[in-house]
């Protein structure tokens, strides 16, 4: 089974990320969600908050403005701004 997926950060002026992650969690109007490889289908809209981006053991995180998620056999974070906070070992 694939354990990781291309992630795109598509700001209103660039490509902001793009690589294979293995997770990512999100802000949504109806609260925080995860998405692991080969997660069915979905649309949804994002509230502006953190972005967490699971690489092995480390999370990265960027703060975005709110936005769509768009999940196929990859997944498409829409926003028109994010900004890198950090990165560590933790999720918090």
């Amino acid at each position: 089974m694939k354990t990781k997926f291309l992630l795109q950060i598509i700001t209103s002026s660039e490509l902001f990320y793009q690589n294979d992650v293995e997770m990512i969690t999100v802000e949504t109007l109806d609260g925080r969600e995860s998405f692991l490889s080969n997660h069915e289908w979905e649309y949804t809209v994002l509230a502006q908050g953190v972005l967490f981006i699971k690489i092995s053991d480390t999370y990265q995180k960027v703060m975005i403005s709110g936005g769509i998620l768009d999940v196929k056999k990859q997944i498409r974070v829409f926003t028109d701004e994010a900004t890198w906070i950090s990165t560590d070992s933790s999720k918090d």
